[in-house]
């Protein structure tokens, strides 16, 4: 297990623990690249971050998720109004990903 630390802008800390065992979905390089796309707080631009994996894209979703909610429950911020998502390179262009796909809804 990896711990992640999240630190938020007046200093609190969130602590996450991460499994890094090997996991069928890693062994195989994803054909396209992969991207996690998100919006903290609405009507901020996006940031993006490219991962190797459905299963990293994922782990990175639910991470950034759970620190959103964190943030709304010790009402350091003062509505929850963000949003996020999996893109993937095909033939040069980037496309939203349907992360209900069962690819997705297996992984750990």
């Amino acid at each position: 297990m990896t711990e992640i630390t999240l630190t938020g802008p007046t200093g609190e800390e969130m602590r996450i623990s991460v499994s890094t065992g090997e996991h069928p979905q890693d062994r195989d390089p994803w054909p396209r690249r992969l991207a996690v796309w998100w919006v903290p707080q609405i009507p901020c631009p996006q940031f993006i971050v490219e991962v190797e994996t459905p299963r990293e894209a994922k782990l990175l979703l639910d991470v950034l998720a759970q620190y959103d909610l964190h943030q709304y429950r010790t009402k350091i911020k003062p509505d929850y109004t963000n949003i996020g998502g999996v893109q993937e390179e095909i033939n040069g262009d980037w496309w939203d990903v349907d992360t209900d796909d069962p690819v997705w809804e297996n992984l750990e």
